[in-house]
């Protein structure tokens, strides 16, 4: 699963006095908490700003989160129409706030933690709701026409009316769905379940529900059900494959787990040893690829077929769940004979299964594969920004892209630009030349002129005369290697800032 916008706000409402916005918006992903501070804003982070924050510089707020401490709701400009925020009007300060929020995230990965660990170990759904009800605090059920499971306060089990009502929904009202829904059987906004369906081969085998006293109490946490509900839902289908979950194997797949998913987690000299009798050695070098599927009606039982497939074929790898996706880790070391067979084997079995993949760098030792999960994840984000056509990117190709974008975050892009820059763009606009392009094609061909002139059309010495007009126009010295390091820079960042403006970065066509 992934820890999202909205299962932040719900923890964070336990603690403040939270406003959200009346529209309906899609939550994010958050991995990251941070202070505003005029910097480009990133996908996958939570940014707290405060009043006195202007909103109208942050350029594009989708895919981010927001907490504005305020002494009242007020309205946001248009451009923020889709992005995930809501406010908090109590009297604290910024940065205590931001410490709840941090906090707040570090109890979500816990607990995240805690269920993919449960599940790996083949633990069954009566454990794995146990641990949600550590932060739900209200009974839920899980019922299969046969049995009922129940956890929560007390083991508490909602009106016998209300319940049957709730499993009528399921079964019948919402039988191909696997979409979390809520049921309110007297339509009086009391008495409120958040129920999620257990779909196997498209018909409905169980159904998870959450009983909730008041139907806000139940919207506030439908985010947590709902992280909660697809792992109840992986460890029920795990349970009726009758102990294909039960594989040789488990051990290795719950120690990789742990290291993959846990960043801080310490590799003991027992798990060494337990690695070793699968022939994982900590000198040998690794990569991991993050998959994850395109189509949208792929089920659990999709899900752990395409994990046996990948396991069977390559006996030196391991794939582990992460929430819808996938982490396969692969041993180069002991798949190193097989590697151009592996690079077809990719290929085509991503088309096969639409599946688009992020594939991290290779890394000697094992202690850091956490750091290579985080690649895989990072590329995948990037390159599905920049090349969403694309079905596969790799770490290298967007080393550059993934540089510039952590650097533009914690500093304003348009302070790091050379003042030179501006000056040569402002020039081009109001005289119809060329300068930007003229300077970019001059250090891609590695400062040789005559080849940069064949290029742009033009003659040598005309091409000589045009970087003697850049110098005096921009205030550079060419020759001077920092500067010429601080406009290569500068230039990327450009491109980054201003992509509309791509015909004075792409190459004149011949």
């Amino acid at each position: 699963m992934m820890i999202t916008s909205r299962m932040i706000f719900c923890l964070l409402s336990r603690k403040f006095t939270v406003y959200g916005r009346e529209q309906a918006h899609k939550s994010v992903r958050v991995r990251q908490i941070r202070l505003y501070r005029g910097q480009t804003t990133e996908p996958g982070c939570l940014y707290l700003l405060d009043e006195l924050t202007d909103l109208n510089m942050i350029g594009q707020p989708d895919g981010c989160g927001f907490v504005f401490l305020a002494g009242a709701p007020y309205k946001l400009p248009e451009s923020f129409r889709e992005a995930d925020a809501v406010f908090v009007t109590d009297s604290v300060s910024k940065l205590d706030l931001y410490d709840a929020l941090c906090d707040q995230l570090y109890l979500l990965m816990e607990w995240e933690a805690a269920l993919k660990d449960a599940l790996f170990q083949g633990e069954m759904p009566a454990k794995l709701m146990e641990l949600g009800c550590s932060f739900l605090s209200v009974p839920v059920a899980l019922y299969d026409g046969e049995q009922q499971i129940l956890c929560g306060v007390d083991g508490e089990r909602p009106d016998g009316d209300a319940y049957d009502l709730f499993l009528d929904m399921g079964y019948r009202m919402h039988s191909g769905s696997e979409e979390v829904y809520m049921y309110d059987p007297r339509n009086s906004g009391e008495g409120t379940a958040a129920c999620k369906n257990i779909l196997l081969d498209g018909q409905v085998v169980a159904v998870f529900l959450a009983f909730y006293e008041h139907a806000e109490a139940c919207k506030k946490e439908l985010a947590l059900f709902s992280c909660l509900a697809g792992y109840v839902s992986s460890a029920y289908l795990g349970s009726m494959a009758s102990g294909q979950n039960r594989r040789g194997n488990d051990e290795q797949h719950r120690l990789l787990s742990r290291m993959l998913y846990q960043e801080k987690y310490g590799i003991t000299p027992e798990d060494r040893v337990a690695l070793l009798r699968f022939g994982w050695r900590g000198e040998h070098e690794y990569r991991v690829i993050f998959m994850r599927p395109i189509r949208e009606e792929g089920s659990n039982l999709d899900h752990s077929y395409i994990r046996g497939c990948l396991e069977k074929d390559w006996p030196d790898t391991c794939v582990l769940p992460d929430g819808n996706d996938f982490a396969w880790i692969i041993n180069m070391s002991l798949c190193a004979a097989r590697m151009e067979e592996f690079r077809e084997y990719l290929t085509a079995f991503i088309r096969e299964h639409m599946l688009k993949v992020g594939i991290s760098n290779p890394m000697p030792g094992i202690s850091g594969m956490s750091y290579l999960y985080q690649q895989a994840c990072e590329v995948f984000h990037i390159g599905l920004r920049k090349n969403p056509h694309l079905w596969l990117f790799e770490f290298g190709d967007y080393l550059l892209d993934y540089i510039f974008e952590k650097f533009a975050c914690e500093f304003s892009a348009e302070q790091a630009v050379h003042p030179g820059i501006y000056r040569l763009m402002d020039y081009d606009a109001k005289n119809d030349t060329d300068y930007v392009k003229t300077l970019r094609l001059y250090i891609e061909n590695q400062f040789r002129a005559s080849e940069a002139a064949e290029m742009l059309f033009v003659h040598r010495s005309t091409f000589l005369r045009r970087l003697q007009r850049i110098e005096e126009i921009a205030g550079l010295h060419l020759k001077d290697a920092d500067e010429i390091l601080h406009v290569m820079i500068s230039l990327k960042l450009c491109q980054m800032m201003h992509p509309t403006q791509s015909h004075i970065y792409d190459k004149p066509r011949l």
